[in-house]
């Protein structure tokens, strides 16, 4: 069941990652932001992962930590998706070359 969702989600996200930078690229950014505006959702992901263990630290349910499945988290949660995006970010990387004047 959670390949169920979890599979058109990744296959999403490059197109996700694509319109961040389409966007960016629109409304004039550079490169790196194009980078920044495609990775946003990644980001997010990561943050609330951190917010989450930081939460379980506190809460004393971190004792023992299972570091097997908070690697395997952080990879499907911020790794993968970060990659997908990414994808979808490259083909707005390429800085569009300005015209050449004729004089």
């Amino acid at each position: 069941m959670p390949l169920l969702l979890y599979v058109p989600w990744i296959v999403l996200l490059p197109v996700a990652g694509a319109a961040g930078a389409y966007l960016c690229r629109r409304a004039g950014g550079g490169p790196m932001a194009c980078v920044a505006a495609g990775l946003f959702p990644a980001a997010v992901l990561l943050g609330l992962v951190c917010l989450g263990l930081t939460a379980m630290a506190i809460s004393h349910e971190l004792d023992a930590p299972e570091w097997l499945c908070i690697a395997t988290g952080l990879l499907n949660w911020t790794v993968l998706p970060g990659c997908a995006l990414l994808l979808g970010t490259a083909p707005f990387l390429i800085s569009a070359k300005a015209p050449e004047s004729s004089q």
